[in-house]
């Protein structure tokens, strides 16, 4: 079981990585989403935070084409979310270490 959770997080890491270049909007990026995400987790991002709309078409459509699974939008409750728990320790670490490189 370790080796199967082992490549799931292998592959959500990656899958962070490739989120957090995404460019989803002129004035918001997939590492803005992230971060923010960590602040509003387990509640979801709302479609507009920081005066900054979300377009969840564009955000799938990028999800998509860049085989990315950072987030997924809830059409209902109109909020991203982490894909997954893994997704979110991948996110964690990843911004951890951005941190700590600046």
């Amino acid at each position: 079981m370790d080796d199967t959770r082992q490549e799931y997080l292998r592959v959500a890491t990656a899958e962070v990585v490739g989120f957090m270049k995404l460019q989803v909007d002129p004035d918001l990026n997939g590492r803005q989403m992230l971060q923010e995400l960590r602040k509003f987790h387990p509640e979801g991002i709302p479609e507009v935070f920081n005066g900054i709309r979300i377009r969840p078409k564009k955000v799938a459509e990028q999800i998509r084409n860049e085989d990315v699974h950072a987030v997924y939008f809830h059409p209902l409750k109109k909020r991203c979310f982490f894909a997954s728990k893994l997704h979110k320790e991948a996110a964690e670490a990843q911004l951890k270490r951005m941190n700590m490189r600046i």
